[in-house]
């Protein structure tokens, strides 16, 4: 894959109000890296704050090329709020065809409200790279070399 080029991606429609009420999810902009998923909650919910809640997008995808992933970010404003995701990033590996879910924590001091259909994370697709391990008995000599954790200072 090259940067910029089109990936055909099948994808299924698991909750019929998105086909009624909403759009597939797209780029919002022309520069947009990413493509927002919904919320597809039965009922408005409230997420208090320190609490997780896994909610449906209501869609499955299935991939196929086995040199990409999507990965699943949380969506930026919601993210200053203090909407995150439980598990970081998501990751879909291409040949999961289950049900998208979104795995939502509540990081901030106050209550989130969640409405079906609301934008509450966003999906990227990106190269995979595969390793081929080489055994070795160290490693070449490095400026940073073994420093960890601050060794650069603050």
């Amino acid at each position: 894959m090259n940067p910029g080029e089109t990936l055909e991606i099948r994808i299924r429609i698991l909750d019929e109000r998105i086909s009624r009420l909403f759009p597939l999810p797209a780029r919002q902009t022309e520069g947009s890296a990413g493509v927002d998923l919904r919320a597809m909650v039965p009922d408005d919910v409230r997420i208090d704050p320190g609490t997780r809640l896994t909610v449906p997008s209501g869609l499955s995808i299935h991939i196929g090329d086995p040199g990409v992933a999507a990965f699943i970010f949380p969506r930026s404003g919601l993210g200053s709020r203090g909407l995150l995701l439980a598990n970081g990033t998501g990751v879909i590996d291409s040949d999961y065809t289950g049900p998208i879910l979104l795995a939502l924590w509540n990081a901030g001091p106050e209550p989130i409200d969640i409405r079906t259909g609301d934008r509450v994370a966003q999906m990227i697709f990106l190269p995979v790279l595969r390793p081929r391990w080489t055994i070795v008995t160290e490693h070449d000599s490095t400026f940073r070399g073994d420093g960890g954790f601050g060794h650069t200072g603050v």
